[in-house]
C-alpha cells in the first residue's frame, strides 16, 4: 500500500504540472492572438501621445475624422449620430486651435438633423413648415387656410395669399379699425405687422401679440427655446430633450449657442441642464457635447455626481467598461486641442488614464510608445502643485521594471 502512494502523488503532481503548462501555453497563445486584435489595431492607429514634438496637427485631425466616420456605421453604439458629432467637434476644435465660437458649433450641429419644428408624434406634423426661418410663405403663400375668425368665432375655409391678407389688414387700418387690423394680422400670420402695430398701441396689446405669436409655435420649435432663454428662463427643452416626442436636440443647442444672452450663467445652466437630461436617457455622447459647450470641468471616477470624466464614456459603469481605449483617446484629443491654444492647459484627473493606456500599450507589445506616454505623464505631474502619490508610485514602478535607460535618464 505504501509503495503505491508515491506513485499516486507523482501522477497528481504530473497532472498539475501539465495543467500549469497548458495554462501558460494558453496565455502565450492569447498574447500572440492579442497582437492581431481590434484593440491592438486601434492603439496602433492612434498617433499618441499627442504632445510629442514630431506630431503634425493633421494627424490628429485625420484620426478624429476616421473615428467619426466609423461611429456612423458602428451598430454597437446607442446614438451613432451623437458619437460622430463628438468626434467632429474635436476636428473643429483642432483646426481652430481650441478656440471656437457658438456659430461655428451651431453649423456643425445643424448638419444631418431632422427639420427644426418637426418631430414625430403628438407635437409635430412632417408636412408642417418650420418657423425657425421666420418665413411666412408656408401660410401666407401656401394652400388651404382653415382659420377661426377672431371676431365672430366662425371657422373660415379657403385660400388667402399674402397680398390678400395684407390688403385686408391695410383696409382695416385705413378705416381706423386698429384692433380689428391687429386681429386680422395675427390671424393671417403677418406677425411682423402685428408686432409693430401693437408696439404703437399699448402694453396689453403688445403682450397679447407676443403671447399669441409664441403660442402659435410648436412647443418643440427651436424658436420657443430662444424666446424662453431671452426671457431669462431655462428653456423647457432643457428638461425634456432626448425623447422622440421632442425631436432632435441639436437645433435647440445650436440656437442657444448662436444667440448668447448677457447672462452667461443662464446660458451655461441651460446647456448643462440639457446635458443632464440627455445623460439620464443614456445619450452619453450627446450629453458630453453639451458639457463641453458649457465648459463643465473634468472630474474623477469615484465621485458619481461628476458630469464629465472621460469623453464618450459613462463613469457610472464598472471601471474596466468605463476606461475604454476610445474614451481615453477621445479625451486626449480634446486635451491636445486645448493645448494648441493654451500651452499650460492640463486636465489633472486625466493623467491616471494616460498611465492606464500606457500599461495597455506595454501589454500589446508597444513598449516605445508606452514609455513615451510615461515621459509625457511625468512632465504633466511636475506642473501640478500637489503630486498624486499613488500615480507617482505606480509610474516609478513601471519605469524601474520596464523602462530603457535613455527614457529613465530623460525623466
Amino acid at each position: 500500500m505504501s509503495s503505491k502512494m508515491p506513485s499516486s502523488n507523482n501522477i497528481a503532481q504530473a497532472r498539475r504540472t501539465v495543467q500549469q503548462l497548458r495554462i501558460e501555453a494558453n496565455i502565450e497563445r492569447i498574447k500572440v492572438i492579442l497582437v492581431d486584435t481590434r484593440e491592438q489595431e486601434e492603439v496602433r492607429a492612434f498617433p499618441g501621445p499627442l504632445t510629442r514634438e514630431d506630431l503634425h496637427k493633421v494627424d490628429a485631425i485625420s484620426f478624429a475624422q476616421n473615428r467619426a466616420d466609423r461611429c456612423l456605421t458602428d451598430e454597437a453604439l446607442q446614438d451613432k449620430a451623437s458619437a460622430a458629432l463628438l468626434w467632429n467637434l474635436l476636428v473643429l476644435l483642432c483646426r481652430q486651435n481650441g478656440r471656437i465660437v457658438g456659430s461655428d458649433i451651431a453649423e456643425q450641429l445643424l448638419r444631418d438633423h431632422r427639420a427644426p419644428g418637426q418631430c414625430a408624434g403628438e407635437l409635430g406634423d412632417p408636412g408642417t413648415a418650420s418657423l425657425i426661418d421666420l418665413s411666412e410663405e408656408g401660410t401666407a403663400m401656401g394652400g388651404s387656410l382653415d382659420t377661426t375668425d377672431l371676431l365672430t368665432g366662425e371657422i373660415t375655409h379657403g385660400t388667402e395669399s399674402r397680398e390678400e391678407a395684407l390688403g385686408k389688414y391695410t383696409k382695416l387700418l385705413l378705416s381706423g379699425r386698429k384692433k380689428e387690423a391687429l386681429e386680422a394680422a395675427m390671424g393671417s400670420g403677418l406677425w411682423g405687422h402685428a408686432l409693430f402695430l401693437a408696439s404703437k398701441m399699448d402694453n396689453r396689446s403688445y403682450t397679447t401679440v407676443l403671447n399669441r405669436f409664441t403660442g402659435s409655435l410648436a412647443v418643440n420649435d427651436p424658436l420657443q427655446t430662444l424666446f424662453q432663454l431671452l426671457s431669462g428662463r431655462i428653456p423647457a427643452v432643457s428638461t425634456c430633450c432626448g425623447s422622440e416626442r421632442w425631436g432632435d436636440w441639436k437645433p435647440h443647442l445650436a440656437v442657444i449657442l448662436s444667440n448668447p444672452t448677457g447672462d452667461v450663467e443662464l446660458n451655461q445652466r441651460a446647456i448643462t441642464t440639457m446635458g443632464d437630461t440627455l445623460a439620464t436617457r443614456g445619450l452619453i455622447d450627446a450629453a458630453h457635447v453639451c458639457y463641453l459647450m458649457a465648459r463643465v470641468p473634468f472630474g474623477v471616477y469615484t465621485v458619481k455626481s461628476e458630469k464629465l470624466v472621460l469623453l464618450g464614456s459613462n463613469h457610472c459603469l464598472p471601471f474596466l467598461q468605463f476606461t475604454k481605449n476610445a474614451a481615453i483617446q477621445c479625451t486626449e484629443v480634446f486635451e491636445y486641442c486645448q493645448l494648441l491654444g493654451d500651452p499650460f492647459f492640463l486636465i489633472p484627473s486625466f493623467q491616471v488614464y494616460k498611465f492606464i493606456y500606457a500599461c495597455r500599450l506595454l501589454d500589446y507589445g508597444l513598449a516605445s510608445q508606452a514609455f513615451h506616454y510615461c515621459e509625457v505623464i511625468g512632465k504633466a505631474l511636475l506642473k501640478q502643485d500637489v503630486l498624486p502619490a499613488v500615480l507617482v508610485g505606480e509610474l516609478i514602478k513601471v519605469l524601474s521594471s520596464h523602462c530603457p535607460p535613455h527614457y529613465c535618464t530623460a525623466l
